[in-house]
C-alpha cells in the first residue's frame, strides 16, 4: 500500500517526483533539466541546485546503469504515482532520516548489487539538501527567467538516460 497519486504525498515528496520526472526528460530537453534548477533553486537557494542537480543526476545515472528491470514513471504533469517513483521518494527519505537499512533495502528492490552503494550515497546527497530550510528563509530565489548555471551540461546525464529508463 503506497499513494497512487501525487496529490497524496506531502510537499517536498511532490518535489522530488517532479524533479526526478523533469529531469528524466531533461536529457532531451533541456528546458526540463534548468526546472529542476529553478525549482531547487526556489526551495533552497541558488548555492544549493548546484550540489541537488549532481545527486539527482547521480541517482538517475545509478539507475540507468543497474536497473534490476524496467522502471516505471510518469510524465510530469500526471497525477499518478508509479511504485517505482514511490519507491525512489521512500529511499531518499529513508537516507534523510538516516536509516540506511530500508534506504539499502529499497535500492535492491531497483538496482543490482553493484548500484545499491550508489543509490544509497546519491539519496543521501539529495536527502541532506531538502532538510535545508526553505527558499523564504533567506535564500535567494531564482525566478522563471533564470538559466540555470552553465556548468548544468550533458556531462551531468547519462548519455542515454531516456532510452535507459524505457527499458528500450
Amino acid at each position: 500500500p503506497f499513494p497512487i497519486e501525487t496529490g497524496q504525498l506531502g510537499e517536498t515528496e511532490r518535489l522530488l517526483a517532479s524533479m526526478f520526472r523533469h529531469w528524466v526528460l531533461g536529457h532531451a530537453n533541456e528546458r526540463h533539466s534548468s526546472l529542476v534548477w529553478r525549482e531547487l533553486a526556489q526551495h533552497y537557494g541558488r548555492e544549493c541546485a548546484s550540489e541537488g542537480v549532481t545527486a539527482l543526476s547521480a541517482l538517475v545515472r545509478t539507475i540507468c546503469e543497474h536497473a534490476r528491470r524496467n522502471f516505471t514513471y510518469h510524465e510530469p504533469c500526471c497525477p499518478c504515482l508509479a511504485a517505482d517513483e514511490y519507491r525512489l521518494i521512500a529511499l531518499v527519505d529513508a537516507c534523510r532520516a538516516g536509516d540506511l537499512r530500508r534506504a539499502a533495502g529499497l535500492a535492491e528492490w531497483m538496482v543490482g548489487q553493484d548500484g545499491i552503494g550508489d543509490l544509497v550515497a546519491a539519496g543521501t546527497r539529495l536527502g541532506r539538501l531538502i532538510e535545508l530550510p526553505s527558499a523564504l528563509q533567506g535564500a535567494t530565489p531564482a525566478y522563471e527567467s533564470d538559466e540555470a548555471p552553465y556548468c548544468l551540461d550533458d556531462a551531468e546525464r547519462p548519455r542515454t538516460l531516456q532510452e535507459t529508463v524505457d527499458g528500450a
